[in-house]
């Protein structure tokens, strides 16, 4: 499961330590960087959480930020935060895919919902990765060579039971595949 972290990118040392001071207290852990590049060398994108990010700062813009994420792979939804908002900026950050968009100064109550569904996002995006690696897993199996050659090998007067082999094998984890392979195939090859 992914960390709860928010993680704060922000040029500005008091807008970070109020930032970390007022998650803190409503129960987050918080990491908080001072540059785009700083951020990019200490996250380790395993960790989940979601990003706060300052749109303009030196070295690095939010915006060339997120186009980074973006191009590592590293998924993870970004709160832009700024106090230099246009219409235009907002689109741009939103077509990148940032998860919202919120002017400074910040309403506690409103960033801390946006936190809140952006987490929940977050969580629900860990799930369906994990459940479509799971189910790449099982198609693995199944196309496996050995799985293969020992799931076409049924002798010929019952050519019905493969069929519950197969369907054992697509949903049941990989722990049950050999045995459901042993007690339908006569095979010694197959006992293993």
């Amino acid at each position: 499961m992914p960390d709860k972290a928010v993680f704060v990118v922000d040029d500005d040392a008091p807008v970070r330590q109020g930032l970390r001071f007022m998650l803190r207290a409503a129960g987050y852990s918080v990491e908080a960087f001072p540059s785009a590049p700083s951020f990019l060398e200490g996250y380790d994108p395993r960790r989940g959480g979601c990003l706060l990010l300052d749109i303009q700062m030196p070295q690095m813009t939010g915006l060339e930020l997120q186009q980074q994420l973006n191009v590592r792979g590293w998924r993870i939804p970004v709160i832009f935060i700024t106090g230099h908002g246009t219409v235009s900026l907002a689109i741009a950050a939103m077509k990148a895919g940032a998860f919202d968009f919120i002017e400074k100064p910040l309403r506690e109550d409103v960033l801390l919902e946006s936190i809140e569904r952006a987490l929940h996002w977050n969580d629900r995006a860990y799930e369906e990765r994990l459940e479509r690696a799971t189910l790449q897993v099982r198609a693995a199996l199944l196309t496996h060579p050995a799985n293969v050659k020992s799931l076409t090998w049924w002798p010929p007067a019952s050519p019905t039971r493969s069929l519950p082999a197969v369907s054992a094998l697509a949903f049941a984890p990989s722990s049950c595949i050999a045995p459901t392979l042993a007690r339908n195939c006569k095979r010694e090859v197959c006992r293993t």
